[in-house]
């Protein structure tokens, strides 16, 4: 097996996997040291989910992967997909278990929260104006005519901006916890982009816990197959929550 280890700071380490195989490039020379090092925002996952590579589902999830990579042994960055996809398959299971390690490490291993059916308390949070907002509460319901917005500003079924557009609907605001300062909702895709993948992912699910709170049960969220108001059940869904 590799060894994967965690370096650097407690708020943003790095995660180390040294691959048995490797990557041998034109020149001949074979890489294997890889670095995760960079958090994925919405921005990211945006300009992933409108790559047409992402179409193919292994190569949306090394485009997710790929993102994170700020080292793979002398390549310049980012690192070709081609590179990722020629890799053994035990080289990428290790990879995939370094990336997940660094997404959950890299934040001194905490986790977003949904504390209620109408509030989500985020980890990294909204910055604006030297404030940070890390509280989301929602209190608005999706109507068809949130729908129909959505299509009319091309965000497709399925599409990580749809998803996003449509719980942004839901929020009546965005609080700070240990601050007085607040915003009003709904919030729009700008608020997305600068939130870290797990508060999106967060975000994500609470309005999905919100929506359904009207259903009189908490105990599970719906897969959302062919649901216009989230995510399909597919790996898209899983890798924003990794």
């Amino acid at each position: 097996m590799s060894d994967v280890e965690v370096s650097g700071n407690e708020v943003s380490s790095n995660v180390t996997v040294d691959l048995m195989v490797g990557y041998t490039d034109a020149r001949g020379l074979r890489h294997t040291r890889v670095v995760f090092g960079k958090r994925l925002t919405g921005k990211d996952l945006f300009r992933i989910d409108s790559d047409p590579q992402s179409e193919i589902t292994t190569q949306y999830q090394d485009l997710i992967m790929r993102a994170s990579i700020v080292e793979f042994g002398t390549m310049t960055m980012p690192v070709p997909l081609r590179a990722l996809l020629s890799l053994d398959s035990i080289d990428r299971d290790d990879l995939a278990a370094a990336h997940h390690r660094f997404s959950m490490t890299s934040i001194d291993g905490r986790q977003p929260e949904i504390e209620s059916d109408t509030r989500v308390l985020m980890i990294v949070g909204y910055e604006l104006n030297g404030l940070t907002y890390d509280v989301v509460e929602f209190g608005r319901r999706l109507t068809g005519m949130d729908e129909v917005e959505a299509d009319k500003r091309g965000y497709k079924l399925g599409s990580i901006k749809r998803v996003c557009f449509l719980a942004g609907q839901q929020v009546s605001r965005l609080l700070q916890s240990n601050g007085a300062s607040e915003l009003k909702g709904p919030i729009g895709l700008e608020v997305f982009e600068k939130l870290d993948a797990l508060d999106l992912q967060a975000l994500r699910l609470g309005s999905e816990v919100y929506r359904n709170s009207f259903r009189g049960t908490r105990t599970a969220l719906p897969s959302n197959g062919g649901s216009p108001h989230g995510v399909p059940d597919s790996p898209r869904d899983r890798l924003v929550r990794a």
